[in-house]
């Protein structure tokens, strides 16, 4: 076994090559102190390393530090039931190695206490530590088996023994794409929140600190400075750390590195750090030396670079080739410099939600390190639906024709009513053809949603010639159907929907409460015409956040049709009752009561499955499935949730054999 003054020698060496040549002998005055032989026999392994001519600098730094600890532990030596088998490296409080447990026959890995217990708070802090690593059980954290102080004073830890690459060259090595780096880290989070859970921080979480096995699963080594964030381990001297001995500078949080209390936060920081090597091949700030003092800046007031900035500045990098900094751009760059704020308060409030914002750009969704604005929810709508949004641009311009038509046709009945206007039969006969004419223009322009259940806009990129046209119609409208309040209101609700399908939720809120107003003027509330406006508008509201309004709109909708459904079942329309349903249940979502929202799914779901609805409605049928198969598997019921969903492609696949925007959201809830 080496004594304390070989193990101090060799962790004072290593210090030492860390620093700049001119900066070596000022450190060697700090920190031997009066000490001549100590600094004699580090000198003397620095002179060792620098005129070694027959190694490269790293082998030539093995070398001098294996020349040290060769007293230390040797193979074949045993310390209790363990054989030594190797030296591994060197752990957060001491030296590691690989060893055979003879008494349940399995390898692990030794991590014995530097400085030995001969010093109380050493004893504690390694008593505490044992303490900590025994409580955590998870895939993707390494085992602790036990802990031990044999009778010369010296102590260690029995740990599962990892074979494995480190996390930045397995993902080089295996050219994983940035989606499988990032679900990849997603799985480190996974084991840093189940820590967290349980009051324990990492505090030094760095590359190799994180391996990968051969199967692919990372693990998560070296818990030896972490402590529990109990009020009782909060003494002087035991919430914070030196700088240079209990943590990896470069993966430092600027409050670890002041000195700071540490919370989970610090560990949100240097997983930041890791995510933006793992994506862009390098560190984010410009370090010219490893002088502590430097890296403690740069930390502390440097600005890290955007990570797509990054890419773009040293494209070639000798250390790997980074992804098309495209990839980065927009929310990852975001999503990173969140994780990197240099306060803790500005950065994600737990590991989970960082892991959470990373599933949301995987998903194409909007993220929240971003600002969610309309434009941004849009946008990244398109992306994940750019080809139907460019059939529904082609579609919304051959509507337009229609709107004109069909306006002409009102004008000229209404002429027709003028000079008929003492016969009531014709008049009654032109009643009935505006009608009509009002039927064809709802099927017409309901032809711009790519179904049923599609609000979204169509299109990102809008024709400014049709917009303005569609400007020009409205007005129009008002005018020269004055004499034909019922026709107007509807023309107007079709014209509020084309707004919509077109991002122009402020003009089709407009046309929509004009038509609900001359609606209720003339039929009141309790009326089939007044509640399909209502259904309208309040899906609407509810794309536009308002859900307040949205259920109120949408529960009276469905008090209107639930009352038509008794009182006249033949005008009944099961779809339309089921569609409200079912986005009241959504609004219910939305406001974080799945429980309430439940039961509306599967009241939905039932009506429409038992009402044998025609071909033109059987995608309400699917649209049911797949959120009532959503909500339960949001709420635990895993199994009837996955058939519900699995249903819901049966039907898609059945109705059309062109892929549906809805089918691909089955298949993410799968």
């Amino acid at each position: 076994m080496a004594d304390q003054r070989t193990v101090l020698a060799a962790e004072l060496f290593k210090r030492t090559l860390d620093c700049p040549g001119e900066q070596r002998s000022a450190f060697l005055d700090q920190t031997c102190g009066e000490d001549v032989e100590l600094r004699r026999e580090i000198e003397s392994l620095l002179k060792f390393n620098e005129n070694d001519d027959q190694f490269l600098e790293e082998p030539a730094i093995d070398t001098a530090i294996n020349s040290l600890f060769r007293a230390a532990l040797k193979p074949e030596q045993h310390i209790g039931n363990y054989k030594i088998i190797s030296h591994i490296g060197s752990g957060g409080m001491g030296e590691v190695y690989l060893a055979h447990d003879q008494k349940l026959n399995r390898q692990v890995a030794l991590k014995l206490v530097r400085f030995g217990t001969g010093g109380e708070e050493t004893a504690r802090h390694f008593q505490r530590e044992a303490q900590i690593l025994a409580s955590l059980n998870h895939l993707n954290i390494a085992q602790l088996y036990g802990a031990e102080i044999i009778p010369d004073g010296f102590s260690f830890l029995i740990m599962e023994y990892v074979e494995g690459v480190k996390i930045d060259k397995y993902c080089d090595d295996n050219q994983l794409s940035v989606r499988d780096r990032l679900e990849m880290f997603r799985r480190v989070c996974g084991a840093v929140h189940y820590a967290h859970q349980r009051l324990i921080i990492h505090r030094d979480i760095k590359p190799a600190n994180i391996l990968i096995t051969k199967e692919g699963e990372p693990k998560l080594l070296d818990f030896g400075i972490a402590k529990l964030l109990d009020p009782e381990a909060s003494m002087a001297g035991e919430q914070t750390v030196t700088f240079a001995a209990a943590m990896t500078p470069e993966y430092a949080s600027p409050e670890q590195v002041r000195g700071e209390t540490m919370t989970t936060a610090s560990d949100v920081y240097s997983l930041g750090m890791i995510l933006y090597e793992l994506l862009t091949g390098q560190r984010p700030y410009r370090i010219k030396g490893r002088n502590p003092a430097e890296i403690a800046r740069a930390i502390t007031e440097q600005e890290p670079a955007r990570p797509s900035t990054a890419i773009a500045r040293s494209s070639g990098s000798s250390k790997s080739q980074g992804p098309n900094p495209k990839l980065l751009r927009g929310d990852l760059d975001n999503i990173i410099l969140k994780a990197l704020r240099k306060e803790p308060t500005r950065r994600y409030m737990s590991v989970a939600e960082f892991s959470d914002d990373i599933r949301r750009h995987l998903e194409g969704r909007p993220v929240n390190a971003r600002k969610d604005t309309f434009g941004y929810r849009a946008i990244k709508f398109v992306q994940r639906n750019r080809i139907w949004v460019a059939m529904g641009t082609i579609v919304f311009l051959t509507l337009m024709a229609g709107i004109i038509a069909t306006l002409w046709q009102a004008h000229v009945a209404r002429n027709q009513r003028n000079v008929a206007r003492e016969q009531r039969d014709l008049a009654h006969h032109e009643r009935l053809k505006a009608e009509r004419i009002n039927t064809f223009l709802q099927r017409m322009l309901s032809f711009s949603n790519q179904s049923v259940t599609s609000v979204w806009p169509v299109a990102q990129k809008k024709d400014v010639t049709v917009n303005e046209m569609l400007d020009r119609v409205t007005p129009q409208v008002e005018a020269e159907l004055t004499d034909q309040p019922d026709v107007r209101a509807q023309v107007l609700r079709t014209i509020g929907s084309a707004y919509a399908s077109q991002g122009r939720y402020d003009m089709a809120e407009k046309n929509l409460r004009t038509a609900l107003n001359d609606e209720i003027q003339l039929y009141g509330e309790n009326n089939p015409e007044v509640a399909d406006t209502m259904s309208e508008l309040g899906v609407l509201s509810y794309r536009q956040i308002r859900y307040e309004e949205a259920n109120s709109l949408l529960e009276k909708a469905i008090a209107v049709y639930k009352t038509q459904r008794q009182a006249n079942p033949a005008s009944f329309k099961p779809a339309k009752l089921a569609l409200a349903l079912d986005y009241l249940a959504a609004t219910k979502l939305y406001q974080v009561d799945p429980y309430a929202a439940k039961p509306l799914m599967l009241e939905a779901l039932r009506i429409s499955s038992g009402a044998n609805l025609p071909d033109k409605d059987r995608l309400v049928v699917a649209f049911n499935k797949s959120d009532t198969g959503a909500s339960m598997v949001y709420t635990g019921e895993l199994e009837k949730g996955q058939a519900l969903l699995h249903e819901a492609l049966t039907e898609y696949r059945q109705i059309s054999n062109r892929p549906q925007w809805e089918q691909g959201s089955t298949l993410t809830h799968l």
